[in-house]
């Protein structure tokens, strides 16, 4: 049986969106039918996933506690990948650079997702300073939106809750973007599009019929 990927979502403070990610992750591999196993290290309830064993998996997602504790970091070596959550905050900067620091001692190619992005300056000059700071390849974005609290609620992903929208389209550049760092082909995002045109038409006839007939 071949090692799953490993891909450690982690930050170095709590409510930056981690387990979101870590749970749009699990998402990304349901709808691509890729087997994988869900480890929640958080122990907060706050993974819709948590728990979820594939046999056979080909990805490992973990879903960490925040702060870099001593348990995160004797299994951060085995991951393929990093996904490190982040506010655009100046307050982030120094405790960012610290996990640089660990992730690059520890050898863990990794990914920064800034989430709740919005067009205010300080948001703005945090992302100009963490491009400077990884690369641009390594810094990916998720809007700030309503969208991503309902879509937990609803127990859904951000992509199947609000198909098509600006959060959503993010949240697939995301997941696409780790899934080819650990060499899995990216979800297609018309085969999505052409599903909900799909849906759209099977439910069309079942609206007219109950527009008729008052029900």
């Amino acid at each position: 049986m071949q090692k799953p990927k490993t891909i450690m979502v982690i930050s170095q403070k709590g409510g930056v969106g981690k387990s979101t990610l870590a749970d749009e992750l699990a998402f990304s591999l349901d709808r691509t039918g890729t087997a994988y196993a869900f480890y929640d290290l958080d122990g907060q309830g706050g993974s819709l996933h948590s728990g979820h064993r594939d046999p056979d998996p080909a990805v490992a997602v973990v879903d960490t506690p925040a702060g870099l504790d001593d348990r995160t970091l004797k299994v951060l070596p085995q991951a393929d990948l990093a996904v490190v959550a982040v506010n655009a905050s100046g307050r982030d900067m120094s405790p960012l650079k610290k996990t640089f620091g660990v992730l690059d001692e520890a050898g863990v190619p990794y990914v920064v997702v800034v989430t709740r992005c919005n067009r205010y300056n300080v948001a703005n000059d945090f992302i100009d300073w963490l491009c400077r700071k990884v690369g641009t390849d390594r810094v990916l974005t998720v809007p700030q939106a309503e969208a991503v609290p309902q879509a937990y609620l609803a127990k859904k992903s951000v992509v199947d809750y609000q198909r098509g929208g600006k959060c959503a389209d993010a949240v697939i550049a995301f997941a696409n973007a780790v899934r080819a760092r650990v060499g899995l082909a990216p979800e297609a995002v018309k085969e999505l599009r052409r599903r909900d045109e799909a849906d759209s038409m099977m439910q069309a006839p079942a609206k007219v019929l109950a527009d008729n007939t008052g029900r």
